[in-house]
């Protein structure tokens, strides 16, 4: 079982998921920048931020750093 695929776009706002579901990655696309959210157990109402030039780059940057989680976790990416 490997990474979840990005949610369709919903209003600009796009989610991946880790396998085990505890982690989220959240890119929400605005006019000029992607701004990357990065969910953890227990981080609550402040996820740590990114923001990036596209969102293409900001899907790429989530998308590893769920890789990473899950490879630590034992499941093929």
């Amino acid at each position: 079982m490997g990474t979840s695929k990005w949610t369709a776009p919903y209003l600009g706002v796009q989610h991946l998921e880790s396998t085990d579901r505890r982690y989220r990655a959240s890119v929400t696309e605005y006019s000029g920048f992607a701004d990357l959210s990065l969910w953890t157990p227990g981080c609550g109402f402040n996820p740590e931020r990114q923001q990036f030039e596209t969102a293409e780059q900001a899907r790429s940057a989530g998308a590893l750093w769920l890789s990473s989680i899950n490879s630590r976790q034992g499941v093929a990416a």
